[in-house]
């Protein structure tokens, strides 16, 4: 049996209080890892925000709000087997195609598979 994921503080305007944080999904549970590297590690579903594409890094500033890109983050979490990566919290200038633009980023730096969901999504895990 599948159990679902719905998001919220995807970045699409429903949640505006969400801050840069990393989740992974461990026993049907949504665990913040705190930074550690060692609870990420070789998991089907790990979370973190992306605020913005590396090109617009300079528009949107997102190390200025402690943010992150879509290339840092997968960069960063490429060697550590992670099956799926959610990004979410992310800037609202691409409301129409963000997911086909954050993927087509990501998929330069990771090699699995990237979800990038809107409000109210659901996801299967």
């Amino acid at each position: 049996m599948m159990n679902k994921l719905t998001m919220i503080g995807t970045g699409h305007g429903f949640v505006h209080n969400l801050y840069n944080t990393c989740f992974v999904i461990n026993n049907n549970f949504l665990i913040n890892t705190g930074g550690s590297v060692d609870i990420v590690k070789d998991k089907d579903y790990v979370m973190h925000e992306a605020f913005c594409l590396d090109a617009n890094k300079e528009i949107f500033k997102p190390y200025e709000k402690k943010h992150s890109t879509v290339k840092y983050v997968c960069e960063n979490f490429n060697d550590l087997n992670i099956k799926n990566l959610i990004l979410f919290h992310t800037e609202d200038s691409h409301p129409n195609d963000k997911d086909v633009l954050y993927k087509k980023e990501a998929k330069e730096y990771f090699d699995n598979d990237v979800i990038v969901p809107k409000d109210l999504d659901v996801i299967e895990i």
